[in-house]
């Protein structure tokens, strides 16, 4: 019984440990003429950000960001946003934490 107990505090504290490093999540609508070129400029900074595709009717995607490269992924983006290749970015919750 004892270690039961033991694994299931190990087991709920890495959970709140696990919980605090989720990425960072953002949304921006991506100009419909520009995204092939916005997809292959933001992959090919690796490990900066994973994006997909949201909403395809709406050119919406979603990023996650991990913490550490929030700083240099605001700044790519603010980039393609004054030359109007993205616009709304927004910082929004996490969907896909559990709550």
């Amino acid at each position: 019984m004892i270690s039961v107990n033991i694994f299931f505090s190990k087991f709920f504290v890495n959970l709140i440990i696990m919980k605090q490093h989720y990425c960072q999540y953002y949304q921006s609508k991506v100009n419909s003429g520009k995204t092939w070129f916005f997809v292959a400029a933001i992959r090919s900074c690796e490990n900066l950000v994973f994006d997909r595709t949201f909403d395809v009717q709406n050119g919406i995607f979603e990023f996650l960001v991990p913490e550490n490269f929030e700083i240099e992924f605001l700044k790519f983006m603010n980039y393609m946003e004054s030359r109007g290749i993205i616009s709304d970015l927004k910082k929004l919750d996490n969907r896909f934490i559990l709550s």
